[in-house]
């Protein structure tokens, strides 16, 4: 071990791959101090069509693509139709991470936890707030491993209202579609920025990068 993590911190160092500016945004003292707020800040200019990164609704169109199987895509609104909010208030004096509207005919909010937990009844109080004031909806858990919202194990079914559980490999397989993109390919520091944000997601997660394993691959050869 000591010897792949010599040759991957000197490769690292002598390609300059260390630097990442994201790391001196999110990261508090210790590793588990990634601050919510940051991460949902980020994710939230990158949807918000109207936002000054000037790609307009190419990242939100992309996030739908990414939605599971059980909402309906075809029948969500255009999503240049979206207002994006950050912290909206809801009647309850509750704060939404992130959310998404369009008029009153639908509404999307995604709560997101990276090392907190629910708070008592949050997600069932969000569903009910988008029921009472829009005709359709849908409501988003982000946790780092999909986790399902305890308030909303025993929420009545409604079809024009859902609520699904992503986790940050769904943010993972997001950004990279993006990256992806030809639009995005053309603009290097754009490119660059939502590089860097996979990168910090993956040092949460744990997950091994395709760097890692060649690494690995290099030692057991070496061999």
């Amino acid at each position: 071990i000591s010897k792949i993590e010599k040759y991957y911190s000197e490769k690292r160092k002598r390609e300059k791959l260390n630097f990442n500016f994201f790391s001196a945004i999110v990261s508090g003292k210790h590793e588990k101090e990634h601050i919510e707020k940051y991460h949902s800040n980020f994710i939230g200019y990158l949807l918000n069509a109207n936002a000054n990164h000037d790609f307009g609704d190419l990242f939100l169109r992309n996030f739908f693509d990414i939605l599971p199987d059980g909402i309906d895509k075809h029948n969500l609104p255009k999503a240049s139709s979206f207002k994006l909010e950050r912290e909206r208030i809801t009647e309850y004096g509750r704060f939404i991470d992130i959310f998404l509207e369009c008029g009153k005919d639908y509404a999307i909010f995604i709560e997101n936890k990276i090392w907190s937990g629910e708070q008592p009844n949050q997600i069932k109080d969000y569903l009910a707030f988008i029921e009472n004031d829009y005709k359709k909806g849908i409501g988003i858990f982000l946790t780092l491993d999909g986790k399902s919202a305890e308030s909303t194990k025993d929420y009545p079914k409604n079809d024009s209202f859902k609520i699904i559980n992503l986790s940050y490999k769904n943010i993972i397989k997001w950004l990279e579609k993006c990256c992806g993109d030809e639009e995005i390919k053309k603009i290097p520091h754009i490119h660059s920025a939502l590089v860097q944000y996979i990168i910090i997601i993956k040092k949460i997660l744990k997950i091994m990068s395709e760097e890692n394993k060649e690494v690995v691959d290099f030692i057991i050869s070496d061999y």
